[in-house]
């Protein structure tokens, strides 16, 4: 079973990659939130836990909702 601590210490650990590479990515431009465009990341790192961790089978699905207005997401801020 999945803790809460397991689970905040990964976003923790997330947190600071995030950081990290707004940095090299482009210093002068870092969201207010780090974890912005940092799904695909961050999923391929938490995919990795579950599976090693936790021995789940788990896979990335990906896509976009069909309508903009749908995604929850503003783009060019």
């Amino acid at each position: 079973m999945i803790r809460f601590e397991d689970l905040n210490r990964y976003r923790l650990f997330l947190e600071s990659v995030w950081v990290n590479h707004r940095k090299q990515w482009n210093p002068e431009r870092t969201p207010k939130i780090v974890s912005t465009y940092m799904c695909r990341y961050s999923c391929i790192f938490l995919i990795n836990i579950l599976k090693k961790e936790y021995e789940l089978d788990c896979q990335i699905i990906n896509g976009r909702p069909k309508f903009k207005y749908l995604e929850g997401t503003k783009f060019g801020k």
